[in-house]
């Protein structure tokens, strides 16, 4: 039988590397309880990336902000700092929708406007025109609005409308998109009808200045009211919540620093 070592039970040479105990070599770094990682070394005073300098530096302005006990138990330092986290992406996405409505009530207000002036006894394309420009700025912050929508992360569901029949996400992305709809549909009726009045002989074009009925008019004002009653709503929704969350942020700002 041939003398053979035997591998020493303490350390395993696998594949170049040498293992012993806790402590390995990679490469030329050698690894164990103070590790060497391109060329740093990691142990209980050091953070990839960071010099003990910087470490110590971290550490001075958690002790100066935050009660000892927290760092003492890492699990409830970060459960703190996600709550803080949270409340801030709340807070950022509630502003935004804020601003939204914001904007769009006043553009609404130049919208009624026109809808008041309208000439019912004579209403030409000329007063549609004016009536679809006025609503088209409405139009436009509306598709801002949803195109936002669609990637809110924190106050609810992002807005779905792949299937046009079939609307998801919040309430109020899903009732203002349905508004919105109702009235362009709206005007849209009154184009075609128009456009039809048009080829009409010219002695009814001037027994009936305006092919649309009083009922067009007062559908018109529903639609239009109701949009407005959905947009100050949500408005006031939002700002409810902002405060909410903003209350709440200064609880677990007191909680945390006792402050």
């Amino acid at each position: 039988m041939t003398d053979q070592s035997q591998p020493d039970p303490q350390s395993t040479e696998v594949g170049g590397s040498y293992l012993e105990g806790d402590a390995e070599l990679h490469g030329g770094d050698f690894v164990g309880k103070d590790k060497i990682i391109s060329g740093d070394q990691v142990g209980q005073d050091k953070i990839i990336g960071f010099n003990s300098e910087d470490v110590s530096k971290i550490i001075d302005v958690l002790l100066k902000h935050f009660p000892q006990a927290y760092l003492e138990r890492p699990e409830q330092l970060d459960q703190v700092l996600q709550e803080f986290h949270q409340c801030h992406d709340e807070l950022s996405e509630w502003k935004e929708l804020h601003n939204y409505l914001d904007i769009t009530i006043q553009l609404y207000d130049q919208f009624l406007v026109a809808v008041r002036n309208t000439n019912r006894q004579n209403f030409t394309p000329e007063g549609l025109q004016n009536l679809q420009n006025g609503w088209y700025k409405i139009a436009l912050l509306l598709d801002q609005l949803l195109s936002w929508a669609r990637k809110i992360c924190v106050i609810g569901r992002p807005f779905e409308d792949a299937d046009k029949n079939s609307l998801k996400g919040e309430d109020w992305a899903i009732k203002l998109e349905l508004a919105r709809r109702d009235i362009e549909g709206h005007l849209a009726a009154a184009h075609d009808s128009l456009g039809s009045a048009g080829e009409r002989p010219a002695v009814m074009r001037l027994l009936r200045s305006s092919p649309l009925d009083e009922s067009w008019f007062v559908q018109l004002m529903d639609f239009t009211s109701r949009y407005w009653s959905l947009v100050l709503g949500y408005l006031h929704y939002a700002d409810d919540n902002l405060r909410k969350t903003a209350t709440r942020l200064v609880g677990i700002s007191q909680e945390a620093l006792r402050r």
